[in-house]
């Protein structure tokens, strides 16, 4: 058989079925290959966020910057109702 494939195509039948099971592979593989998808905002966001080492510090940091934020914003609002109650009294 494979003087036969030689006679057909006037080389060694080991050499054809490799580079025949290569170009199949070179036609198949753009089609089932997809490139790396760029990293999204959203992607960098969970990479900074869920860090092994930095997710709970940064968690807890932001859960005080809305503790302080909510009390330095409500201050005023207290004070107004403060004085508003004493004056009423």
């Amino acid at each position: 058989m494979s003087k036969k494939i030689r006679e057909i195509l006037g080389e060694d039948a080991e050499v054809a079925f490799a580079e025949r099971r290569y170009a199949v592979i070179s036609e198949i593989l753009p089609k089932v290959l997809k490139g790396a998808k760029p990293l999204t905002r959203s992607d960098m966001l969970d990479k900074a966020l869920l860090n092994k080492y930095l997710g709970i510090p940064i968690f807890l940091a932001l859960w005080w910057a809305l503790f302080r934020f909510t009390f330095d914003v409500s201050a005023p609002f207290s004070d107004l109702i403060d004085m508003f109650f004493s004056w009423l009294g």
